[in-house]
């Protein structure tokens, strides 16, 4: 099944995927009603989080959200992250997952060493260059 452009397809969905979210919203009404993005500066601004992303509530509404904190506790951030998207959602009747099936991704890794140097990224190789 292709869900091209779904933001499923190309953010973790909370509870399910696995990454950042995997165990946050983890709780069985919770799973698959957040989709979102994570991000952590540990030095930067006293220490940064933020969670942007989607939320859907049990009365169908699908709500996005941008949440950005700075200066103290990673982990104290993400627990207010959590309850604001959580708080949000019990307003409209409670968390609501949504339409999701994970897709399993299989990556074969080469069995040679990488040949990149520092800080080099790697891009595969073109068809052409494949045969």
């Amino acid at each position: 099944m292709k869900r091209s452009g779904a933001p499923a397809s190309i953010l973790p969905v909370a509870g399910i995927d696995p990454g950042t979210l995997e165990d946050r919203f983890d709780g069985l009404a919770w799973r698959g009603s957040v989709i979102a993005k994570t991000g952590t500066l540990v030095r930067t601004d006293g220490g940064a989080s933020s969670l942007v992303g989607q939320m859907r509530a049990a009365n169908g509404e699908v709500l996005l959200f941008v949440i950005m904190n700075q200066r103290g506790s990673i982990s104290r951030f993400r627990e207010n992250q959590d309850y604001l998207v959580m708080l949000v959602q019990n307003t409209r009747g409670g968390p609501k997952p949504f339409e999701y099936k994970p897709l399993m991704l299989t990556m074969k890794l080469s069995q040679t060493e990488s040949t990149l140097a520092a800080g080099e990224e790697f891009e595969p190789p073109s068809k052409s260059q494949q045969h």
